[in-house]
């Protein structure tokens, strides 16, 4: 039989070497779970710190965004704004351009329509029948004159060599072989005069019509300019007294007739323009410009 002692103190060595042997499991198992929730909590501070980071990065990100969005409509903004600032200066300047175009237009037809009525005037008045008519009234003028003069001058060449018995004489032939000369010379210088002044009206009338044209520009009034042009024409065309052609065969008589024919024949040529200038006739046709 076994000793009760014995028993007891069997059974309690037995019991205490089941306790030591599981006493280290359980202290491993409890430090394992303090190092698991140690770094549970790690794991989740470091998991909060992440997100609180990505989160605070994000903000950023989005302030920036939102900053250089900002910016970029505020630039846009600007360059529109530029854009349409631009565009109303251009616009204004298209509009001077078209203004001052406009106002050259309207000047250069008011200073055509001038330039036309100084036209009009000058051609219905200063026509070529205005310049043959001019021509023919010198003409006119001027020849009966001259006929009248060789008339007279060959009766006194005739009755003064008859006076001196020379009356059939080759000297009588002479004498009128030179009146017939100076008459036939007379003729032509009053063809060319008549010429002459004919070029020199139309001269005066160009001339004149030139400096009208030049007017016309300055003045941008076409109303004006054709009162001027009527004006003009009308002091230019006016017609003018002509003047006396004098003794043409003085010379020619010179040496034989006597002092007192040369005084008569004087006296008869400004009779006859006295007569000529009481009955109207004074180259009626002429210009003014014709001296």
């Amino acid at each position: 039989m076994c000793d009760p002692i014995s028993m007891t103190i069997g059974a309690a060595k037995v019991i205490g070497s089941f306790v030591a042997a599981n006493a280290i499991p359980i202290a491993s198992t409890a430090i394992a779970g303090a190092t698991y929730e140690r770094g549970r909590k790690a794991t989740s501070q470091a998991r909060d710190q992440a997100k609180s980071a990505q989160q605070q990065a994000q903000s950023q990100y989005a302030d920036q965004k939102t900053s250089s969005d900002q910016r970029y409509t505020e630039q846009q903004d600007l360059m529109e704004a530029e854009r349409i600032r631009a565009q109303e200066r251009e616009d204004a300047a298209t509009a001077e351009r078209q203004r001052l175009r406009n106002e050259e237009l309207q000047r250069q037809s008011k200073i055509a329509e001038g330039r036309s009525a100084v036209s009009d005037v000058f051609g219905q008045t200063f026509t070529p029948g205005f310049y043959d008519q001019q021509q023919q009234a010198f003409l006119d003028f001027q020849n009966p004159q001259l006929e009248d003069q060789y008339k007279d001058a060959g009766s006194e060449l005739l009755f003064a060599l008859t006076r001196t018995g020379l009356g059939q004489s080759s000297a009588m032939n002479k004498r009128q072989a030179k009146l017939a000369d100076t008459y036939s010379q007379a003729g032509q210088d009053i063809v060319d005069e008549g010429a002459r002044r004919r070029a020199q009206t139309e001269a005066a009338v160009n001339q004149q019509k030139q400096v009208l044209m030049g007017q016309a520009e300055a003045a941008h009034d076409p109303s004006y300019m054709r009162g001027l042009a009527q004006s003009q024409s009308a002091s230019l065309a006016a017609p003018q007294s002509l003047s006396n052609i004098g003794d043409v065969f003085a010379t020619a008589l010179s040496g034989i007739t006597s002092a007192y024919d040369q005084e008569r024949r004087k006296t008869a040529i400004a009779d006859r323009m006295r007569r000529a200038s009481e009955y109207g006739i004074s180259g009626a046709g002429s210009s003014n410009v014709v001296s």
